[in-house]
């Protein structure tokens, strides 16, 4: 009973429903083609009975990796978000936490380096990777990420949704002084 009511609160229009992909690593997902393009082979070859149902065993794990994605869930009404696993129709959660606290959005610049043993190549400005963060400003030291994105125009459509659905200001941080985008 309890899933047809996370089914029904899911296709509620005060919901926002970002997702941001799946929740395996990319070596993980490899190992999963791995596996599918084995299944396929010991599906389809003229091996002994037991490799063949192997095989759709193989086949049925790989395909499964690609179905989860992460969700995060913003209830615009009443204020509130949870973090979400969604499998086909089905939603494994967390309870809701309130956001009645948040002052505002804020996007901020991430800068990560690529850490190579060569000191001349990690002290070279070009090989930094400058990537966005939206999140919810609670007070200073505390905040919720949403996501990190590597286009800043990205960071600002999906925090100016968001920003308009819980009535809250968006403020661009990676500009110096930080400003507030007008939506």
């Amino acid at each position: 009973m309890k899933i047809k009511e996370e089914i029904l609160l899911y296709k509620e229009d005060n919901i926002f429903n970002y997702s941001y992909g799946n929740y395996l690593s990319n070596g993980v997902l490899i190992i999963f083609v791995l596996l599918i393009f084995i299944g396929t082979y010991l599906l389809f070859s003229k091996i002994a009975l037991g490799l063949n149902l192997l095989g759709v065993l193989f086949v049925i794990a790989g395909i499964a990796a690609f179905v989860p994605q992460e969700l995060m869930q913003i209830d615009f009404k009443e204020r509130r978000f949870r973090k979400s696993i969604k499998v086909f129709h089905l939603l494994y959660s967390e309870d809701w936490k309130s956001l009645e606290n948040v002052k505002y959005l804020s996007i901020v610049r991430i800068k990560t380096s690529i850490h190579i043993k060569d000191s001349d190549y990690i002290n070279n400005p070009e090989n930094q990777l400058i990537e966005s963060k939206l999140r919810f400003f609670i007070k200073p030291g505390y905040n919720i990420t949403i996501d990190h994105f590597k286009k800043k125009k990205s960071a600002i459509y999906i925090g100016s949704l968001i920003a308009k659905g819980l009535n809250l200001n968006l403020l661009d941080a990676c500009l110096n002084p930080p400003e507030f985008i007008e939506l």
